[in-house]
């Protein structure tokens, strides 16, 4: 159960987020203006949205006919923090856009954003990593139910398992990390991976504005001298590595039908 002082801080980390957020016409770069508007202005409706609300119909059913109290304890947890059908649906188009070869998750709970991601990308070589043994039988389910068969998704501490992933993949073209991670664990994550990241590899930290502790470290992972730009797109960090941006920047971005007001005149 989520204390009132976790929506507090959410609320006011969405106000500070709407004021300081920019739209695509503000942005320098036209790399940049050109992701934002195949992600973040893009409205169209895929096939795999019906899917994945099928799903998150059923886990919500599941949660409350679960053939036990543990069961529906765990099922509960991993559903109160999981993505949103808008969210999923930008999740989708980022990793849609981009098109990695190769993927890697990092904590799946109930495996819904494991499934956007692949989906978004079915030929790429997949592995998704979870630690905790009662959330791994359900990331797998949801796979199964999603017509992917046994999913690629692999039970035990990171320090064991993504040595291995990451040796196994070569390189890592597109990385999610769970909201679970947070302050040192993550960063440490963070730094096992930058050495197989590739100049256009792109980092999506998921919940960055989930809690203080969250907020401190995404402004301390987008200063990483690795880092060259960052989008805050409030439930999601992006991060990118492009090495033709000499000045790093860092931005919050929002689809410009929020501040209307914004197009075209360059404001900041």
């Amino acid at each position: 159960m989520e204390t009132l002082s976790y929506y507090w801080h959410k609320l006011k980390s969405a106000g500070r987020f709407y004021r300081e957020a920019v739209c695509r016409f503000d942005l320098h770069s036209s790399f940049l203006t050109d992701w934002a508007l195949a992600t973040v202005e893009d409205r169209r409706w895929y096939y795999t949205f019906e899917d994945m609300a099928r799903l998150e119909d059923y886990w919500k059913q599941r949660r409350r006919a679960a053939v036990s109290k543990t069961e529906a304890r765990w099922v509960a947890r991993a559903s109160r923090h999981a993505l949103t059908p808008a969210q999923g649906h930008l999740l989708f188009r980022i990793v849609s856009h981009r098109q990695p070869t190769t993927l890697l998750v990092l904590g799946t709970k109930l495996g819904l954003s494991a499934l956007y991601l692949h989906r978004a990308a079915l030929f790429a070589r997949f592995i998704g990593l979870e630690e905790e043994p009662e959330l791994y039988p359900l990331a797998q389910h949801s796979w199964q139910l999603g017509g992917q068969g046994q999913g690629p998704i692999r039970l035990g501490v990171f320090a064991q398992t993504l040595p291995q992933a990451l040796a196994e993949l070569g390189q890592v073209d597109l990385l999610y990390i769970d909201e679970r991670y947070t302050g040192a664990s993550c960063i440490l994550l963070l730094r096992q991976v930058m050495p197989y990241l590739k100049p256009d590899s792109i980092f999506i930290l998921e919940g960055i504005h989930g809690s203080v502790e969250k907020e401190r470290t995404w402004e301390q992972i987008r200063q990483l001298p690795e880092v060259r730009q960052s989008v805050d797109l409030f439930h999601f960090g992006v991060l990118f590595f492009r090495v033709e941006w000499l000045q790093p920047q860092h931005w919050a971005l929002l689809p410009y039908r929020f501040k209307p007001w914004r197009i075209g005149l360059g404001l900041k």
